[in-house]
């Protein structure tokens, strides 16, 4: 057996009232087994998780917690796909998680941006780079697009040019973080360029919150969008721990 990984999952009831009949479901990805479920759970076509929820009162959570155990010692990349909820004819996701098993030969980067909206006239914007790979890497720029006409403030690192940094060596299994608070008339949900490192080696999440999207890119340049509105109170949390 391989390495095990606990998930939670997590539904809040943010309403003043008892939410009812809720499903919950999950899936298992390829080549890991499943075991110390915390709730009963049906699973469907032998990797589809189905939880049935009959009530969770106001302010409540409802957690369910599993491990994951890679059967095959994997090693790379593995993607999390988003839990979901459905709920009054609706259905709610969570965010999905890049799972590393382990350093990846060559160069690999995983990068992923976060849009946090702080107040009506302004957003905080967090981009993380990872080297997954086994080597060291110099060189690496990053590049977001930014309005020319947008205020630009409290920048955790300097640009070399409005948007681009340059990293200058990162080393396997380290990151590399950079914030900053910028006017919301802008363009916001795209993607970083980035430039140094092969593009199918290039991992890509863009996280946004409030009517939540996020987006993981991968080669071969596959996209998978999920939404999540914040309506009747329901949020759900996908925590990897």
């Amino acid at each position: 057996m391989g390495d095990e990984v606990e998930v939670t999952l997590r539904i809040v009831n943010l309403n003043g009232h008892k939410i009812y009949n809720l499903t919950l479901f999950d899936e298992i990805p390829k080549n890991y087994d499943i075991i110390d479920i915390s709730s009963n759970v049906k699973i469907k076509s032998g990797s589809k998780l189905v939880f049935d929820i009959s009530k969770i009162d106001e302010y409540e959570t409802y957690a369910v917690k599993y491990t994951l155990v890679n059967n095959d010692a994997i090693r790379g990349i593995t993607f999390l796909k988003p839990a979901s909820v459905d709920f009054n004819e609706q259905v709610f996701y969570s965010e999905g998680v890049l799972l590393v098993n382990d350093l990846l030969p060559d160069k690999k980067l995983f990068i992923q941006k976060e849009i946090e909206y702080v107040d009506e006239e302004y957003a905080r914007i967090t981009i993380t780079v990872k080297n997954l790979g086994s080597v060291d890497i110099e060189d690496i720029l990053i590049s977001d697009i930014i309005d020319e006409n947008s205020i630009i403030k409290e920048i955790s690192q300097v640009f070399i040019e409005r948007g681009v940094w340059r990293i200058k060596r990162l080393e396997a299994g380290d990151e590399w973080v950079v914030t900053y608070l910028i006017q919301r008339n802008s363009e916001l949900e795209t993607l970083p360029n980035v430039f140094g490192v092969e593009e199918a080696q290039v991992y890509q999440t863009l996280i946004q919150s409030e009517e939540i999207i996020t987006i993981f890119r991968e080669q071969p340049r596959t996209v998978e969008t999920v939404g999540m509105a914040l309506a009747v109170g329901l949020l759900i949390f996908y925590l990897l721990f």
